[in-house]
Formats: C-alpha cells, structure tokens, sequence
C-alpha cells in the first residue's frame, strides 16, 4: 500500500500504466498514473452531515434553524418527546471509523438524548444515522452541541448546536360556583 506523503513517496503515480493491470487487487479501476504497489491509494474518509430533509449540517454550526432540523422547536414540560435524526455520510473512498457514538457535552441542557446511534463503521458511500430526542423539563430556551467524532483527517471533531424550547402546558380553570367566570393561562 503506498503512503499518504504524496511529495515524498516515491511510489505514489510512479508505475508505468501500459505495463499496470487494469485495476488493483481489489479490483478497484486504477487512474492514469497508477501507483506502484498492489492497491492504489484511496481517498481518505469524508465526513457530511445532514438533517431534516437531506440539508446539511456545516461543521461548527452554531445556529440552529428549523430547515435542517437543528431547531427542534417548542415541546410541552414533561410531555411528549422530540425526536430528529441526523445522517452520517461517508464521501470518501476509505472507510469512516466514528470513534464512539456521538456525545452531547455536559455543562450544557439535560433536555436532549441520542437515544439511537450510528454504525460505528461507514463505507465508502454509504451512510448511517443517529436520533436525537428533545424532552424538556423546564420552560425556555434549551442548547446542546452535538459531536461526532471519526477519522476523518480534515474534520476529525465535528460539532453542531442544537435548540429546543421548554413551554408550560396550558392551563384550564373551571367556573366555581360563585363566579361564572374561568381562566385560561398559556
């Protein structure tokens, strides 16, 4: 297998490609200049990912919008959960290897939990992907990032922001017998 260090491996685009087989031994198609060895070298992992309908999630983005599903929205106190999945997408030729599940830092707010996790291996071209559940405990506005981290080379510690907002179930009074009159706070 020939080395990454493409300016000081001499075997990288070193073969002659009328006398190199038409594809490695994986049988992998080799390019115009094949390296010299048996396999030819591959591209590294590539991390992507993306949200609500295919959007994708930029590294460090830090501002939650509902398009991508960063934005979870509002959810009742101690109601129903919400739930949003995140795809992992390998664009490279090489395998991604996460190197643990994805975390949600402490110090941040308690009211989300990947409650369904990646592979922990991504092929080439494929995919796989994790749920994130907002349930909040207390009103107002809730963060947390959300980090993956793989082999990519160029993006090894991949974080995103997501957001959630606590509201109080509405609350209904009855007319007492001495006031026909009732209340409703939202």
């Amino acid at each position: 297998v020939a080395l990454r260090d493409v300016d000081s491996n001499p075997a990288i685009d070193a073969a002659d490609p009328r006398r190199a087989p038409a594809t490695d031994q994986r049988g992998f198609v080799r390019d115009a200049e094949p390296d010299i060895g048996a396999f030819e070298l591959l591209d590294p992992p590539d991390i992507l990912i993306t949200g609500r309908r295919g959007h994708e999630i930029a590294r460090g983005d830090y501002d939650p919008s509902t398009l991508d599903g960063t934005d979870f929205g509002t959810a009742v106190v101690d109601g129903s959960a919400l739930v949003q999945s995140f795809t992992l997408v390998n664009q490279g030729e090489s395998p991604l290897v996460l190197a643990g599940p994805p975390v949600l830092p402490s110090g941040w707010s308690d009211a989300f939990s990947i409650i369904r996790e990646p592979n922990a291996t991504i092929a080439a071209g494929a995919s796989s992907s994790f749920d994130v559940s907002f349930e909040p405990s207390s009103t107002g506005l809730h963060r947390t990032n959300v980090r993956v981290v793989s082999n990519d080379p160029d993006e090894p510690d991949y974080q995103f922001q997501v957001q959630g907002t606590g509201r109080a179930e509405p609350q209904i009074t009855a007319p007492s017998a001495r006031n026909d009159a009732f209340t409703v706070n939202v």
